[in-house]
């Protein structure tokens, strides 16, 4: 499973350029400061040996075998060359431990609203997740499952190169959960959802997630306000260490909303993909699909629009109000700001 999950982000992430625990645990930031590398050739002698015949220094990790000419170093203590292999071992179960929290973290969130196990959660795609849903749905009201259909290709999102060259001082405008929102204003269902299940499911997903949001929001606002107090104070006073407890509260509630809506925007956005996948998702609609990207090219046009005449909309007579689209793809455009603002922060 962790090693699913690790293929997976190096898909994503093409500067993860192996999959191998040593490699992917110093590309995240999780390698130990005394982490204990054996030779997989001399694992085997290695291991054999029962008596304090190595040295092994728990600093760095760093360890030799003793021999009349070289001795036992400073800062090192005599150690079975069975216990460096242990510490190999135990090395490797909890380095395996944090890029599992790393990477499948959101994967075991999901599992806890699906019924699936842990293995299925991390495997399966997008469209699937929808599908044990929607199957639950119509198992629990003895509802018949629709037939699979033809996939096909269909127009998708806008993507568009609009300057080339340096461009700096540059902005990322999108839109908030674009293709659900979509789907929810202008309730883009196919008729095989008798009962408007998909839409309710929608609904909910989207409005638990800003919920969510909203308290992180307010947790880390308050945070910040406690930290910006905390360094006007001495350390370990007593005020100052009652506003540590407060911030660590604080800060524990917006990690703790984060975990929160982050299954909520996995389900959002794999909500739109599948409706692309009819011969997976047995309620999915290509036509619906290209419903939602047609409306969404719509919305970045509009969006363009928008920010690139500011001058004319607002009657400023000055073209440094204006915005300049450079490059943009699906739910958002990267704008170059203008000389002079009418929108602040």
């Amino acid at each position: 499973d962790s090693l699913h999950a690790v293929r997976r982000a190096q898909a994503i992430d093409s500067s993860m350029k192996k999959a191998t625990l040593k490699y992917v645990t110093k590309y995240l930031n999780l390698k130990k400061e005394n982490r204990v590398y054996v030779p997989g050739q001399h694992i085997g002698e290695i291991w054999l040996e029962t008596e304090p015949n190595y040295a092994f220094n728990n600093e760095n990790g760093d360890w030799y075998k003793i021999t009349e000419k070289k001795g036992l170093k400073e800062g090192y203590k005599y150690v079975s060359g069975r216990y460096i292999v242990e510490r190999y071992l135990l090395d490797d179960l909890w380095e395996t431990d944090k890029v599992e929290l790393k990477l499948n973290e959101s994967n075991f969130l999901i599992g806890k609203l699906l019924p699936t196990t842990f293995q299925r959660a991390c495997t399966m795609g997008t469209a699937g997740i929808w599908k044990l849903i929607l199957l639950a749905w119509c198992y629990e009201r003895s509802l018949a499952v629709p037939s699979f259909d033809v996939s096909r290709r269909f127009t998708g999102g806008l993507s568009r190169l609009l300057k080339v060259g340096f461009v700096d001082n540059v902005a990322k405008f999108d839109y908030n959960s674009l293709y659900p929102s979509i789907i929810l204003t202008w309730k883009i269902s196919d008729r095989n959802d008798l009962m408007g299940a998909m839409l309710s499911f929608l609904e909910y997903v989207l409005t638990q997630r800003e919920k969510f949001k909203k308290l992180k929001k307010q947790a880390s606002k308050k945070a910040g306000a406690i930290e910006k107090e905390m360094d006007t104070l001495e350390k370990n006073s007593a005020k100052y260490n009652e506003l540590n407890n407060e911030y660590l509260k604080y800060t524990s509630e917006e990690n703790f909303y984060d975990k929160q809506q982050l299954p909520m925007k996995i389900f959002g956005n794999s909500f739109f993909v599948s409706y692309l996948a009819p011969n997976v998702f047995p309620w999915g609609s290509l036509k619906c699909a290209e419903q939602t990207t047609c409306t969404g090219r719509q919305m970045l046009r509009l969006m363009i629009s928008h920010f690139s005449e500011i001058s004319q909309r607002y009657n400023l007579n000055d073209e440094d109000y204006n915005y300049s689209p450079i490059v943009g793809d699906t739910d958002g455009f990267n704008f170059k700001l203008p000389k002079k603002y009418r929108y602040t922060k």
